[in-house]
C-alpha cells in the first residue's frame, strides 16, 4: 500500500525489494553525541565530556518534573551506557521535551529526530 496515497500496489513475488540501508537500533554514545552536536543541542566541549559519561547539563531541562529517584536513575544509566537505543527512554524524553519547548520550530525538531535516527557510528565494526 502506498502510504501517501492509500493506493494498493500489486507486486510480483519475484520483484526484488529495493536496498535500504537502515541504521541499527542502537548507536554508540560517541555517535549520539555527534548527532546532538549536529542538532545544536550540545557544543563540542560538552559532547566530549558527555561521551566520557558525564551527564550533559543540556539534558537537565527534560528531567524536570521527574522525581528524584528517576533523575538519579537516568544519570546513572547514562554514565554506564555504552550504546543508546534510538527509541529508548533518553531519546524519547529528549524529543518530548524539545516538542514542548518554545525555542524550536517543528522543522528544527524534525531535524533533531532525523539526525538522531540516521546518525551512523563512525567506528562501527564490520
Amino acid at each position: 500500500m502506498n502510504v501517501q496515497s492509500g493506493a494498493v500496489v500489486q507486486v510480483e513475488d519475484d520483484t526484488p525489494l529495493p536496498d535500504v540501508d537502515y541504521p541499527p537500533p542502537t548507536l554508540s554514545r560517541e555517535a549520539f553525541c555527534v548527532a546532538l552536536i549536529g542538532a545544536g543541542i550540545l557544543t563540542e566541549a560538552e559532547a566530549i565530556k558527555t561521551e566520557l559519561g558525564a551527564w550533559p547539563p543540556a539534558f537537565d531541562a527534560f528531567l524536570n518534573g521527574k522525581d528524584l529517584l528517576d533523575r538519579i536513575g537516568a544519570k546513572n544509566q547514562w554514565s554506564d551506557a555504552q550504546t543508546i537505543m534510538r527509541d529508548g527512554a533518553i531519546v524519547t524524553d529528549l524529543l518530548a521535551y524539545l516538542a514542548r519547548s518554545d525555542g524550536l520550530s517543528p522543522d528544527q525538531i524534525t531535524a533533531v529526530k532525523t539526525k538522531i535516527f540516521t546518525q551512523q557510528d563512525s567506528r562501527a565494526l564490520d
